[in-house]
């Protein structure tokens, strides 16, 4: 299979389909080929945030009088954006990666970590303005 496209210069380039579906031009790569390792990648940085949240709970518990206190999981919030973007810029400025596939990476690498530090948060204030 292939067909016509255009470039950005507006020229006339030719494709082909390979065999795993995806569309290959002239001397541009594969981005299936190259995004089978992406996978494992947001899987290890998702662990890594929800292992430095738990980090930031033992230490805000530690430190706190009751509970997980409530600056632990909302500074962890702030602490995983910066990461988080650190590793859009190093993926898009060092690796090469197309912005559109950073934001598609960094949407579930900080939203995870983040929605359960907010839920964290959340329960904590619940259980701090309605104790038992």
């Amino acid at each position: 299979k292939g067909g016509l496209g255009r470039n950005d210069e507006g020229e006339g380039v030719t494709f082909r389909e390979s065999a795993d579906g995806c569309l290959a031009f002239g001397s541009c790569y594969s981005v299936a080929a190259e995004g089978r390792g992406i996978h494992m990648h947001i899987v290890m940085l998702v662990a890594f945030g929800l292992i430095a949240l738990a980090a930031f709970v033992v230490v805000g518990k530690a430190l706190g009088s009751r509970g997980v206190s409530y600056s632990a999981p909302k500074l962890f919030i702030w602490a995983w954006l910066a990461a988080s973007l650190l590793n859009g810029a190093v993926g898009i400025f060092s690796a090469g990666i197309p912005p559109i596939n950073e934001i598609g990476a960094f949407i579930p690498i900080f939203c995870i970590p983040a929605g359960i530090a907010w839920w964290l948060m959340r329960a904590e204030t619940a259980r701090r303005n309605h104790p038992a």
